[in-house]
């Protein structure tokens, strides 16, 4: 699913995907096997999920590439 969606991204010309969640070792490991790098994880506990927040992103052009790396 998620090869599709950045196959349609690239078609209609984004840049880069992102996601942001509360950062679980599975959401986290799921997101690193699909090659998404990690952009920032936050500072304090969320209060609903007392988790992290941890925002990641996949780049699909050279441009963002620059920029995420």
């Amino acid at each position: 699913m998620l090869e599709r969606y950045a196959k349609d991204a690239t078609l209609q010309g984004v840049d880069v995907l992102g996601s942001s969640f509360a950062g679980t070792a599975d959401l986290i490991k799921f997101w690193q096997k699909n090659d998404y790098l990690t952009l920032r994880l936050g500072l304090t506990r969320d209060a609903s999920s007392g988790c992290y927040s941890l925002l990641v992103a996949s780049p699909l052009t050279e441009k963002a590439s620059a920029l995420v790396t």
